[in-house]
């Protein structure tokens, strides 16, 4: 099958449509982690070890990927791979078994644990602080798990069988 070229316009179109359902989902994201982040402020009061309390920072975002993996992972190949609305998305996540999709599931697993491992503020020399050094290249490695992880889930949607009710726009 031959490969038909889009023009600009209709890439812009389609990339504006995604753009602003994948944008709501990430806004709701962001208030995910923030509430985990001020929940965790209000628990590290009640530790004084201050090794304690950061790692309990750390910690928080991770925790609050773990409890909401699946709806983290398949939402955003969802909303592309069928064309649908947020909470749409939402209800058509029921019908997957994240399990089935070992893979998916180990790379996932693998970002949200990964920043665990970075390392805390340490001092290589009078100068130079190690963090500065170190942290830029592991948020690269972290983003490029991410990314793995959102094209494996777009696949693994994509071959799941899985439809919605109306057709798609750009069908």
């Amino acid at each position: 099958e031959q490969k038909k070229r889009q023009s600009i316009s209709n890439l812009t179109k389609a990339g504006k449509h995604f753009f602003s359902r994948l944008l709501r989902f990430y806004i709701l994201y962001a208030a995910l982690l923030i509430f985990a982040s001020y929940l965790t402020g209000h628990i590290s009061k009640l530790f004084t070890d201050i090794n304690q309390v950061i790692y309990l920072h750390r910690a928080a975002p991770v925790v609050a990927r773990l409890l909401f993996i699946k709806p983290i992972v398949l939402a955003p190949a969802i909303i592309i791979v069928l064309d649908c609305e947020l909470f749409k998305s939402f209800s058509l996540i029921r019908q997957i078994k994240l399990l089935k999709a070992r893979p998916l599931l180990a790379v996932s697993l693998i970002w949200i644990f990964l920043p665990l491992f970075f390392p805390g503020p340490t001092r290589c020399s009078e100068q130079i602080s190690c963090q500065h050094l170190i942290r830029p290249l592991l948020n690269i490695v972290v983003q490029f798990v991410s990314l793995f992880a959102q094209i494996m889930a777009v696949r693994f949607v994509a071959l799941s069988g899985l439809h919605q009710d109306k057709p798609s726009i750009f069908s």
